[in-house]
């Protein structure tokens, strides 16, 4: 893509630079992380105090503003780094590494290289958007079923064979926490807390009529959602990182979904 010409013009003229000057600056933070050009514009941008709302889409925000996480946790991988010493063993001892994420717990491990606590860092931002987004999409399911169906929807509603199953499914997951488990917590309070993302969108097909078009008017878009976000969740929730474009692209569908919930509140349910 090329770079936006009204915030690079907005940039020079703020930072007092030429466009030569600029480059350097370009080079300079794609040596940090590898990134395009035109992101790398963009991110100095944000850093220099400009709103670049004004100029780019909900996506190339996403995008910066994770650039701006992972290179945050280069930073404070580096700034824990320990010097190298000897040891009597004459071997180099580790480096001291770690990460500080936003409740304040520090995650410090001697052997993860620092490439992984770099996309720790950048994780830490996306894993609260799909817990939002899906935890978003059972909260309205059950709102909206509890208030059609009363309380025992769950029992009473669930009978197609694609809904049974779902039903089946969550009732193993709660007998094996109560027979198994039973030294954990309990996964949430209400069965729908015990489906994957999958079933979610199975338990919306299965009782469309109640969802659309009142409260999501696009039901193509809503399957959409589904087919997008799901190798992301798959990602993040097996203990892997995402590149900044599906980083973005989670920001992106999350704060869509929050629209589309916002713009029906008078329907759903309290």
């Amino acid at each position: 893509m090329a770079t936006n010409q009204q915030l690079k013009k907005a940039l020079l003229k703020k930072l007092g630079i030429t466009a030569s000057g600029l480059s350097k600056r370009i080079k300079k933070e794609q040596k940090t992380l590898s990134m395009s050009t035109e992101l790398a514009t963009y991110l100095i941008a944000q850093e220099s105090g400009i709103a670049i709302g004004r100029y780019l889409s909900d996506a190339e925000i996403a995008e910066v503003r994770n650039l701006q996480v992972q290179k945050a946790g280069v930073s404070v991988a580096k700034s824990n780094a320990a010097p190298k010493q000897r040891t009597t063993a004459n071997k180099t001892a580790a480096p001291r590494r770690a990460i500080q994420a936003p409740n304040g717990i520090t995650i410090n491990d001697p052997i993860l290289p620092e490439k992984k606590l770099t996309e720790a860092a950048a994780m830490i931002k996306v894993y609260p958007m799909l817990y939002g987004l899906e935890n978003s999409i059972r909260e309205l399911i059950n709102r909206v079923m509890s208030d059609r169906f009363g309380k025992d929807w769950w029992d009473t509603e669930l009978t197609t064979r694609k809904l049974r199953d779902v039903h089946d499914t969550a009732a193993g997951r709660m007998k094996t926490e109560t027979t198994k488990l039973s030294w954990h917590q309990r996964r949430g309070s209400h069965p729908i807390d015990y489906v994957q993302f999958d079933d979610l969108e199975t338990i919306l097909r299965g009782k469309k009529a109640l969802f659309h078009p009142d409260i999501i008017p696009d039901w193509e878009w809503l399957l959409h959602l589904f087919r997008e976000v799901r190798p992301s969740r798959n990602v993040v929730c097996h203990m892997n990182p995402l590149d900044s474009h599906n980083s973005g692209d989670v920001a992106s569908w999350y704060r869509k979904w929050a629209n589309v919930v916002r713009n029906s509140l008078d329907k759903i349910p309290a």
